[in-house]
């Protein structure tokens, strides 16, 4: 008979407990080839390390307990986090969570075991970063930057959550509330600031081609590197970790068609894009070259760099010389995110290249920042705009979800927002009964970069349409651009950027409002649904919002009762469903 299963637990061995010597150093985190140094944060001022020994305090603050947990959690993370979000973690939260416990340490609140780390301390932690001193123009810390910083010091905290050396509990809930209102984001490049930085990649890569470049092959380097960002619209990261296989024949059009593969760590997940491949090199003045002939460029430059690297980096795609410390020099090693500030700026100074924004003291422009986000957020609004709106053809090209890129990347355009500016200007302009007033139209027009007459136009009515009015009905987004034949598509105008409208125009509006009303007796659910529910809704939530309820009510019952002559017959629907 065969014996019956032992179901009992195991008796568990008693657990070692092994005292931490105090003498003993406190072991570096390893990234690569660098040593990140925790053994200093054992003494009060340990940030203030220097290369004068005088610098270094020799307080002991007795937190060992706090150093060795913070240096094991940062070391786990080392093994799934990017070396530069560690780095970024190691140079910016580390020092931060230091200097505020050296701080309580000198006010007679020594904190030196996990368990002296509670909810009360992390928010008091809150409350230090929003008030340190920093060189802004407020003297201290932004939200944002306070709430990076906090976050950083959370997700080492969340390490040693996960090892159960400190509770869950610890954490506030929500210790930032209202941050992501409070931080701008990464802005798209308006069309003249991208028209300048393009045409400076162009001279560039002009002189690449023609031998004739005489900066380091790292600043060559850069130059590919913001072609092929502004071509794929790929996030920072997945663009330097490329490899020297990414680019791949399309299986189906092998002679015409290329495939680029990119790796994004924090959603694990691949994009592939098809690019087609061109026989000659196109004209480098509009940077039309195709991202398969740039990526083949940077391995002709790259190929013989790779016999001396690592074998670890031999696959690696940016390969260039540096020196052990950072700068240029013999040793050769991929070019990553902390070299490109230094090379970006080098090619800003190069080129003089200007942004659209102008210093408020002195009226002069300021110099274009240059950021591979930027350019993704203005590939994502030119997808949208080629695609005529389409948020999944959006989303697909730029390897997001949807709800991530409508909320993160098309949520609002420059072009948006001038509009919308426009509108507002026009409206206090009526308001304040100016509308005739010679300067104060010349300082709308010259204000908005419009002629004055346009602005004489929208103010007038002259370029009323069936449900509003429009800042540009010949040039307009979905407008014919003939210059002969103005825009008809009714439909459109509620997603079209330079739609207006004004408290005068709300009964012809309202009065198309109960039209489409009326179509839904006839025409069936699911296709008044998608032809016609949008723009209810837009009406109902966006457009009314911005009115007092007052007005729109009576405009929603004046129009009912007594219809604009535009909207009182269905026939001018006619073609309405098929825009």
């Amino acid at each position: 008979m065969r014996p019956r299963k032992n179901y009992q637990m195991a008796t568990a061995t008693p657990e070692v407990v092994i005292d931490i010597h105090r003498d003993a150093p406190v072991l570096p985190v390893q990234l690569g080839a660098r040593n990140l140094d925790f053994e200093r944060w054992r003494l009060v001022g340990g940030r203030l390390t220097g290369k004068d020994a005088s610098e270094v305090s020799a307080v002991d603050a007795g937190r060992l307990e706090i150093v060795c947990a913070m240096r094991d959690a940062l070391s786990r993370l080392a093994k799934t986090l990017s070396p530069n979000s560690i780095l970024t973690i190691h140079r910016g939260a580390v020092p931060q969570w230091f200097a505020f416990l050296d701080e309580l340490a000198l006010q007679g609140q020594p904190i030196v075991k996990m368990s002296d780390i509670t909810k009360e301390l992390l928010e008091a932690y809150v409350s230090w970063l929003l008030r340190k001193p920093a060189e802004t123009e407020t003297g201290v810390l932004s939200y944002a930057a306070a709430r990076a910083i906090y976050s950083q010091t959370k997700s080492v905290l969340l390490e040693c959550v996960c090892t159960g050396i400190l509770s869950r509990d610890c954490l506030p809930v929500n210790p930032f509330p209202g941050s992501n209102r409070s931080s701008r984001g990464h802005q798209s490049y308006s069309k003249g600031e991208m028209s300048r930085l393009l045409a400076a990649l162009a001279a560039d890569l002009a002189a690449i081609r023609a031998g004739a470049f005489d900066e380091a092959e790292s600043d060559t380097l850069l130059v590919y590197l913001l072609l092929i960002a502004a071509r794929t619209g790929r996030n920072p990261a997945p663009l330097l970790e490329l490899r020297r296989d990414a680019l791949q024949p399309h299986p189906l059009k092998p002679d015409s068609h290329a495939l680029l593969t990119t790796y994004k760590r924090r959603g694990n997940n691949i994009a592939v894009q098809s690019f087609r491949r061109s026989k000659e090199i196109e004209d480098v003045a509009t940077v039309q070259t195709d991202v398969a002939t740039l990526y083949l460029e940077i391995l002709a430059l790259t190929e013989r760099h790779v016999r001396n690297v690592p074998s670890a980096d031999q696959a690696r795609l940016w390969l260039c010389r540096r020196q052990p410390n950072g700068g240029w020099g013999d040793k050769v090693a991929p070019i990553d995110a902390s070299m490109l500030k230094e090379l970006i700026d080098r090619f800003i100074g190069r080129h003089s290249l200007l942004s659209d924004d102008v210093n408020p003291r002195t009226g002069e422009p300021l110099p274009l920042r240059v950021t591979i986000m930027r350019l993704r957020k203005t590939f994502a609004t030119r997808i949208w705009r080629l695609t005529g709106g389409d948020l999944i053809r959006a989303s697909t090209a730029l390897g997001n979800q949807p709800r991530m890129t409508d909320s993160h990347y098309l949520a609002v355009t420059p072009e948006m927002e001038r509009n919308h500016k426009f509108v507002g200007l026009c409206l206090e302009t009526q308001l304040r009964g100016a509308s005739e007033d010679p300067e104060v139209l010349l300082k709308l027009a010259d204000e908005m970069r419009v002629p004055v007459d346009e602005v004489r136009r929208v103010l007038s009515g002259k370029h009323n349409t069936g449900v509003g009015r429009c800042s540009s009905p010949f040039y307009g987004k979905f407008a014919p651009k003939t210059g002969e034949r103005v825009c008809t598509s009714f439909l459109h105008c509620f997603r079209c950027p330079n739609q207006v409208v004004m408290e005068t125009d709300l009964h012809r509006l309202f009065s198309f409002y109960w039209l489409l009303i009326k179509e839904r007796n006839l025409l069936g659910r699911n296709r008044w649904h998608k032809v016609y529910g949008w723009v209810i809704r837009e009406i109902d939530r966006v457009i009314s919002g911005r009115f007092p309820a007052d007005i729109v009510l009576a405009a929603r019952t004046s129009a009912q009762l007594d219809p604009h002559p535009m909207w009182r017959e269905r026939s001018i629907l006619g073609g309405a469903g098929n825009d």
